[in-house]
């Protein structure tokens, strides 16, 4: 029981740590983003967040919820970790390859728009010379390999109850992409203060946050031939269900922003993305510390229906005494 009592108090110390370097990390990056607002334009936001977008698409279709399935095994997490390790890296170099494709028929796919609204007889918006959608997701479609490799040692940080370095690995990440997109941008580098730096998909951010994860624990190449077949017919029937409910979750949350840019233009996207990251700054993190820690509770408890009542019940307790003033 002491034992238990223990990690029910790393579980509260650890949403403290979350929601407390998360809103410091945003506020930091709240101030950047009104600089940035300065110094750019909307079509730059507008082009970048049009990349993301057509990631986000990508890493839907081949996001399985493994890192979901790997900490359901809570008791086996780390003896898994090599089966996750191959699973998430072999389905993220296919959605890598698949943005890399996208990337290079971007173009094509924009003349086809602007051919459609031609014989409509609508306005056409003239093509970006520089077609800065493609390099972007070019390199998100790389970095995001990189941030996918690092989701086994992510996980069995949660199952650790590690959340102290997690959050410290996202809030100095964020604060670091943050400035590194502020002083791109101050030297003239335009759009791509907001590739290397400042959003959480950026070069920037995915560099420092898989660093500071994998100082903690090191990515398992040297098990790879612990492959469990079975643990990973497993994993992926269990997971299936995550990306059953994603996939539309996704397309919902980003099909108006590509209506946006593809059928308007770049310049109203980046102001409409602005404005609704303006909107999400109050409560952004409340879903970051939910579905965090949570998760890890669940899985932790899952066989003590009192214990999980009892967790459950404290940490989400903690995270809307917290919140809720915040974003009233």
């Amino acid at each position: 029981m002491p034992e238990e009592q223990a990690a029910v108090n790393r579980i509260v110390k650890g949403a403290i740590q979350t929601l407390g370097s998360a809103y410091t990390a945003r506020l930091i990056n709240f101030g950047v983003l009104i600089l940035l607002t300065n110094i750019l334009v909307p079509g730059d936001f507008g082009t970048i967040e049009m990349a993301f977008s057509l990631l986000a698409l990508v890493v839907a279709i081949r996001d399985l919820g493994l890192h979901y399935a790997l900490i359901h095994e809570h008791d086996r997490v780390h003896e898994l970790a090599p089966t996750h390790f191959v699973l998430s890296v072999g389905l993220g170099a296919i959605s890598t390859v698949l943005a890399i494709l996208m990337a290079f028929f971007y173009e094509d796919a924009t003349t086809a728009v602007q051919g459609l609204d031609a014989y409509l007889k609508k306005d056409v918006q003239p093509t970006d010379p520089k077609p800065m959608v493609a390099v972007a997701l070019l390199v998100f479609a790389v970095f995001d390999l990189l941030k996918t490799a690092a989701l086994t040692a992510e996980t069995q940080l949660r199952r650790d109850l590690a959340f102290g370095r997690l959050a410290f690995a996202h809030a100095s990440a964020t604060i670091f992409a943050a400035l590194l997109g502020l002083l791109v941008a101050y030297f003239g580098g335009g759009r791509w203060a907001l590739i290397l730096g400042f959003f959480p998909y950026s070069a920037g951010y995915v560099t420092l946050f898989c660093t500071v994860v994998w100082l903690k624990c090191p990515p398992p190449l040297h098990r790879l031939k612990e492959f469990n077949r079975q643990a990973a017919r497993r994993m992926i029937a269990y997971g299936l269900w995550f990306w059953i409910g994603g996939v539309p979750k996704v397309f919902i949350l980003h099909f108006d922003k590509l209506v946006i840019g593809f059928l308007i233009n770049l310049e109203v996207r980046g102001l409409y993305d602005t404005a609704h990251r303006f909107a999400q700054m109050p409560t952004g993190a409340i879903t970051l510390a939910i579905v965090g820690i949570t998760g890890a509770v669940y899985a932790r408890y899952q066989n003590n229906r009192d214990q999980l009542s009892a967790a459950y019940r404290r940490t989400l307790r903690l995270i809307l005494r917290t919140t809720v003033p915040i974003s009233c």
